[in-house]
């Protein structure tokens, strides 16, 4: 019965990890395709409260946009704008292991999960942004046509609130399994 509980829990959250994954990369979606004319029109302070607004929104831990070089040019968390990540960190290895950046991403990769060092169950994706005739003819913008990928955008979300749905279901299950097999024995 406990190996039973245990094994459902473990397909339950599995689940819903591909579900709040497949709803965190749609997040993303909508952050790039949102915050695409306010980089054209070079309005950073539009892009800073587009991804302040939607990192209001309840599980989002952290939104960040990296440049093409793997700086932090917008990010929820003000103090780590203007910080370079290391490529060879978990989420960027998967495209850069072999020091040129990959030009299709795989969907399955583009998210993750992974514990804080606060022991905080996270789930990151990323979201490769990409070059298209409107940014490299922008009167704003310095790269050319020949750049495929301008940037990536990372989102962190908490995966604290579904762990304690999965954690309350599996003691539901035991606690009805329990009762049942208690009634069970007392019929026979």
């Amino acid at each position: 019965m406990v190996l039973f509980t245990l094994l459902v829990a473990f397909y339950q959250r599995g689940e819903l990890i591909d579900t709040v994954s497949s709803h965190v990369i749609q997040l993303s979606d909508v952050v790039t395709r949102s915050t695409r004319f306010a980089m054209l029109q070079n309005q950073p302070d539009y892009i800073d409260r587009m991804i302040a607004d939607m990192a209001a929104e309840p599980g989002i831990d952290r939104i960040r946009i990296f440049s093409q070089q793997g700086t932090i040019t917008h990010s929820t968390q003000a103090a780590e704008i203007g910080q370079t990540v290391d490529r060879n960190a978990e989420g960027c290895a998967v495209c850069h292991s072999d020091g040129k950046p990959l030009d299709q991403f795989p969907k399955s990769k583009r998210s993750w999960t992974f514990t804080a060092a606060g022991g905080q169950p996270l789930l990151t994706t990323m979201q490769v942004i990409r070059s298209e005739p409107s940014c490299y003819t922008a009167a704003c913008h310095h790269h050319s046509k020949e750049i495929s990928v301008l940037g990536v955008v990372d989102i962190r979300y908490s995966l604290g609130e579904m762990d304690q749905r999965v954690r309350r279901s599996a003691m539901t299950i035991a606690a009805l399994s329990l009762k049942l097999a208690d009634k069970l024995k007392r019929e026979l």
